[in-house]
């Protein structure tokens, strides 16, 4: 491999430190803004068929664990598992469970590529916010690896929910003539930061595989925070091999509002389906 197989296990080190949040006030709004972002996909699920009873989802590189907490939220959730390498996601996660009550939810401190897979019996499984396209930077054969184990997992007919970012045309234009793509963005008022900046390089152009240095600035005058991290971007034929070769069907959507994918899409949100 061309690149550090490392990075991406101390990538979201710092990441939602409570440290960040100074007030309860703080604290209850950026909180506010993760259940809010969770909606789509949380309403996404709710629509999976699940015969009226509540699920028992496993959500793999979970951060805070808002999907759980906002499925929990909507009355669905039987029981929910969190996997997440980052210490401060994960203690994030405990105290926003602590003061839910949400005993139903279990947050698992561990790295994806160590986690043994002892929940049986899963009706969903979640990949979220590109958490596939970080795996293979790893471990080429981390994806297949971690497939294989939801395959064994699942009931019949279980689902994983999964959401990949797509790299359009002009971005690719832009590396090739430049070598790197920068965007700014501006954070929510709710969160820390508010700005964040963005520079994308290519690593591997064969296997697709990219780096993002991102540089948060925050609102007080604590220094700025800068995380990096590694991915691939998937296309929907080499997602579809790779389903099929572990025994899933896939559906594709350009959103969690199920439109269909098309090529024009903003994202892609992948569904499998056991066989």
């Amino acid at each position: 491999m061309s690149w550090d197989s490392t990075l991406n296990l101390a990538a979201y080190a710092d990441v939602e430190a409570e440290s960040n949040y100074a007030t309860p006030e703080s604290l209850r709004n950026y909180r506010a803004l993760l259940l809010q972002k969770s909606v789509p996909v949380a309403d996404f699920i709710g629509r999976l068929p699940r015969k009226n009873r509540k699920l028992h989802v496993l959500e793999l590189c979970s951060g805070s664990s808002r999907l759980l907490y906002a499925l929990n939220e909507r009355g669905i959730l039987a029981e929910g598992y969190g996997v997440e390498v980052s210490q401060s996601r994960h203690e994030f996660a405990e105290t926003w469970k602590k003061d839910l009550s949400a005993c139903n939810v279990h947050n698992l401190l561990c790295d994806v590529g160590e986690y043994h897979f002892r929940h049986d019996r899963l009706d969903v499984a979640v990949l979220i916010d590109g958490a596939l396209s970080y795996l293979y930077p790893c471990d080429p054969k981390l994806p297949t690896r971690v497939l294989c184990e939801l395959q064994n997992r699942l009931v019949a007919g279980g689902k994983i929910v999964m959401e990949f970012d797509l790299l359009p045309k002009e971005h690719v234009e832009v590396m090739h003539r430049e070598g790197r793509r920068r965007t700014w963005n501006k954070g929510d008022e709710r969160d820390a930061f508010g700005y964040a900046l963005y520079q994308v390089e290519p690593v591997d152009w064969d296997h697709m595989v990219f780096q993002n240095t991102s540089i948060y600035l925050p609102r007080t005058t604590a220094p700025e925070k800068v995380k990096q991290e590694i991915y691939k971007y998937y296309s929907t034929q080499e997602l579809a091999a790779l389903l099929d070769e572990v025994g899933f069907d896939v559906e594709y959507f350009g959103s969690f509002g199920a439109e269909a994918y098309t090529p024009q899409s903003k994202a892609l949100i992948a569904v499998a389906t056991k066989r």
